[in-house]
């Protein structure tokens, strides 16, 4: 599917575009709604509403980010569920180790040190490693989340999600003790986003490597992952409200390569305001 969005800069095609009132059908709009912006938008709920992956394409400025931001911002009005958007800036450095994730080193006895600073206690200096796991994993599902409400002042809803959050970090490097190995598997930027729900937009898609391009097209292209580097043969069960777009300008600048694609559907943001002669 392609779609043009006509972005002006002419004073004279200003005068000659029709630009409608606001309707509650596009909410919070804060810019002109033309009916280029309604198309765009329409096309962008569309792919949204059937999970296809977008490719916005066109010059600085002419409004592909701000769009997904606007539908972002107002999920919940057009799609009944909230979302967050992370925006990624992919360049020939970013690599599917960022995308997809890979094996990190871990420092144990520093992150044993910031979760008991963390919790205000003090670490157990005749204990090994794993006894101190043990006895902060014990105290953290037993008694004290009611300390932790004291200490911090937060709601109860963030203090639960905080104490399991480092449940599920004590567990981890206990898991790491029983490899003997000083590392851990961490998913990439687009794995926490298809597990977690989020949305994400690859912003400057085409500045990428040719390996980064067929990646995020295979990945694309499956209803399931299985991250095979991780060890766990598990499939990654995708979130119903993960949603993926890619930004690019047009290709011929610096740098900024052709790309076709064969999974995203294209909207083209089409600048003509220079093409025209002002007499």
């Amino acid at each position: 599917m392609v779609n043009v969005f006509l972005r002006h800069e002419s004073k004279i095609l200003s005068e000659f575009l029709m630009v409608v009132p606001t309707s509650p059908n596009l909410p919070n709009m804060l810019f002109a709604k033309t009916i280029p912006v309604e198309s765009a938008l329409n096309s962008l709920i569309l792919n949204i509403s059937i999970k296809k992956p977008t490719l916005l394409v066109g010059e600085t400025g002419a409004g592909k980010t701000a769009l997904v931001q606007y539908l972002c911002s107002n999920s919940e009005h057009f799609f009944g569920y909230k979302v967050s958007l992370k925006i990624i800036n992919m360049s020939m450095d970013f690599d599917g180790f960022d995308l997809i994730g890979g094996y990190h080193s871990i420092d144990l006895d520093q992150k044993i040190k910031e979760m008991y600073t963390k919790i205000q206690l003090e670490i157990p200096r005749s204990l090994n490693r794993r006894n101190i796991l043990e006895q902060l994993l014990l105290k953290l599902t037993t008694g004290l989340s009611s300390k932790f409400d004291i200490d911090t002042n937060i709601s109860n809803t963030t203090t639960s999600n905080c104490i399991q959050s480092m449940i599920n970090e004590v567990k981890l490097y206990l898991s790491i003790l029983d490899k003997k190995l000083p590392f851990y598997f961490r998913d990439g930027a687009l794995t926490q986003a298809m597990k977690n729900g989020t949305w994400v937009l690859l912003d400057e898609i085409n500045l990428s490597s040719d390996e980064t391009l067929n990646l995020i097209e295979a990945i694309l292209s499956k209803d399931e992952m299985i991250l095979y580097e991780s060890g766990d043969f598990t499939p990654i069960k995708i979130h119903p409200n993960f949603m993926i777009f890619a930004c690019m300008n047009p290709h011929g600048d610096f740098g900024k390569k052709k790309y076709d694609s064969s999974v995203f559907s294209k909207i083209v943001f089409y600048d003509f305001s220079f093409s025209l002669k002002v007499h």
